[in-house]
């Protein structure tokens, strides 16, 4: 599943970012600042996951994903619900800011790399294989 912050906001990268979920079949919840990266109506879209603070759903999604691919957040205590976001399965974390990585959440692999750029390079690696392409992110 796809976790979205603000930085795929700030990036532009909503678009690539539809692109990389819908070819993954993909489930995608939003922080806080994520809010708006993907359409509410969105068939793929899961909902507000901020801890306490979410929807119970979108919190679900995160907490029995087996990866997390999470892109442009900083995993903050307001986006988090005060870090009750419950994540148990592997962490991949996309964010421009290395200072963020592994801060607030154990990372399994970070990722430095501006969100457009990093879902950008994602799709060509994940084009034509759909769920199959799940793969590339082991």
């Amino acid at each position: 599943m796809i976790y979205v912050g603000g930085g795929v906001i700030a990036a532009n990268a909503s678009d690539a970012l539809i692109k990389v979920a819908e070819e993954l079949g993909a489930p995608v919840v939003t922080s806080v600042m994520g809010k708006g990266a993907i359409p509410f109506d969105h068939p793929l879209h899961g909902g507000l996951a901020a801890g306490y603070f979410g929807d119970t759903v979108a919190v679900k999604l995160v907490e029995n994903a087996d990866v997390v691919l999470a892109i442009g957040t900083r995993f903050s205590e307001l986006g988090t619900g005060m870090w009750s976001l419950p994540i148990r399965g592997r962490l991949i974390h996309v964010n421009v800011d290395p200072n963020d990585m592994g801060r607030n959440y154990k990372t399994d692999m970070a990722i430095v790399s501006d969100a457009l750029e990093f879902l950008n390079a994602l799709y060509d690696r994940v084009r034509g294989r759909g769920r199959a392409g799940i793969g590339v992110l082991s």
